[in-house]
């Protein structure tokens, strides 16, 4: 009778460990799956704004995938904590105003990675230059086009023409003289700061 009990108490232990590994396993394709339609969705729209845009418009277009990247983030935001985003925060973002975002970063900064530094001056207009540094490759001599912040990243769109994927790096380990760029490609670049810029249109941000 003993043998029986230690039998079934074994046999429900054996079934409910298997549940829980068939149940970890559903979630995770579940997981995988929807995280992969909002990747896929999110490169879509992406790719959407920049057919749309004219090669000769980097500014609009980086304006468009901040304020893109600024909605998805409010719509998360709201979503994780159940209620949505105030309506001046998506009226921001749908209007494309990243300026709140982008004054931050107003200035000059030295961009080093790999040991290879450029020196990227950001101004408030949303125009950017780089001009090599120390072990920068002679050329180019300059790199220019449009940048804009959005949440937690910084999106680049180059006057030589659009790049795929969009060069959309997160910012890390921030604070007031510097902050770290992921770049698409995995690399790590350190921005420092040179020379802090403030000028009228970033008055109050």
């Amino acid at each position: 009778m003993l043998t029986d009990h230690t039998s079934s108490q074994s046999s429900w232990v054996l079934r409910a460990i298997l549940w829980s590994v068939a149940l970890v396993i559903i979630f995770m394709l579940v997981y995988k799956i929807a995280f992969r339609k909002q990747v896929e969705q999110r490169v879509n729209c992406l790719d959407r704004t920049a057919s749309a845009e004219p090669a000769n418009s980097p500014l609009t277009s980086v304006n468009k995938y901040a304020a893109f990247i600024g909605r998805t983030t409010l719509a998360a935001a709201g979503a994780a904590s159940g209620a949505g985003a105030d309506s001046k925060s998506n009226a921001t973002a749908s209007a494309g105003d990243t300026r709140p975002a982008r004054c931050r970063y107003v200035g000059t900064w030295a961009a080093t990675r790999g040991g290879i530094t450029y020196q990227v001056s950001l101004d408030a207009d949303g125009r950017f230059i780089a001009e090599p540094g120390a072990n920068a490759p002679p050329s180019p001599s300059q790199i220019t086009g449009a940048w804009s912040a959005a949440g937690n990243v910084l999106v680049w769109v180059y006057d030589t023409g659009p790049v795929w994927p969009p060069d959309i790096n997160p910012v890390s380990e921030a604070s007031a003289d510097g902050f770290t760029l992921r770049k698409v490609n995995g690399s790590s670049t350190r921005y420092a700061l040179i020379e802090r810029r403030t000028p009228a249109i970033c008055a109050g941000s």
